[in-house]
């Protein structure tokens, strides 16, 4: 059973930091997440897995101006022939 499932659990942490870039200019605060992955093999040939990032949705944005990122989730089935 062990050879069929894979897990990880990941954590970022981003010291605060200034930005200035065109129009924008600011500060970009401190943050911390956490990002989960993890697949199951059906067969030797077939794999379902999934991710989620930002675990727990700490809502938050990389540069000054931008868009505020959230909580993503992707999952998908992988066939090999």
């Amino acid at each position: 059973m062990a050879e069929r499932v894979d897990l990880q659990l990941s954590g970022h942490f981003v010291e605060g930091y200034l930005v200035a870039s065109g129009v924008y200019r600011g500060y970009v605060p401190t943050s911390v997440t956490a990002d989960f992955s993890g697949g199951y093999r059906l067969t030797p040939n077939v794999r379902l897995h999934a991710a989620a990032t930002d675990l727990f949705n700490h809502r938050q944005f990389q540069t000054f101006g931008g868009s505020v990122e959230g909580r993503r989730v992707l999952a998908g089935i992988t066939a090999t022939f």
